[in-house]
């Protein structure tokens, strides 16, 4: 599906070309969303970042619970039920974080969902570490996916889409990699600007939980 990030329109009006006289655009285009959405959010392959899946799609996470019961999910609008291995979970026996904003990025799970003695763990009781799981895959998460709705999308992601689609309309070639290390970097000055651009308006999240890993 073509990006909605920009026009061809205004890639044209940015570059100062026909937008009729070149097929070349939607795809300078969708290569620039594509690498946008890897270097700030990473969703699973063919899901845009910025705009939300419909509700009631299900994706799956491994079970590790010597992660402090936390569960890293993809961005999340809204989630509709979570199941852990062949149970499905109680709406208290989870939380989902960031609490006051969204879109929420990990699950933070109760310990009563592991241990049924609640005498030894009571609702109250949070994974520690360390425990074992269910497995790989064993979380099956129901929700709206995405960053946000596409009407919400931060204003950035259209001017970075477009200064990205321009140096592919220059026959620059520019990797996510390339942008990731391009902050500082004299002779990757523009793509230094739009990735400072990304970090400056909080978005870029995988590099954050590289904390956590």
């Amino acid at each position: 599906m073509p990006t909605d990030y920009a026009t061809i329109a205004e890639l044209a009006e940015r570059v100062g070309a026909n937008s009729a006289s070149n097929s070349l655009m939607q795809q300078y285009l969708d290569s620039a969303a594509n690498v946008i959405d890897g270097v700030t959010r990473k969703p699973p392959n063919g899901a845009i970042a910025y705009s939300a899946t419909p509700s009631g799609v299900v994706r799956y996470y491994n079970d590790v619970l010597r992660d402090r019961g936390l569960v890293y999910i993809d961005d999340c609008l809204a989630i509709t039920k979570v199941q852990r291995a062949s149970t499905v979970l109680d709406a208290t026996a989870y939380k989902a974080y960031p609490y006051n904003e969204l879109p929420w990025t990990e699950l933070y799970l109760n310990m009563s969902v592991m241990f049924i003695d609640n005498a030894l763990f009571g609702a109250n009781s949070w994974y520690g570490s360390p425990f074992f799981g269910e497995g790989a895959g064993a979380i099956a998460i129901e929700g709206t996916w995405g960053y946000c709705q596409a009407n919400a999308r931060p204003p950035v992601v259209k001017e970075a889409t477009l200064q990205l689609a321009t140096l592919y309309y220059q026959k620059k070639s520019v990797s996510i990699s390339d942008l990731l290390g391009a902050i500082g970097n004299p002779s990757k000055k523009a793509e230094g600007e739009i990735m400072q651009m990304l970090y400056e308006a909080n978005l870029v999240r995988y590099e954050q939980e590289k904390l956590f890993a």
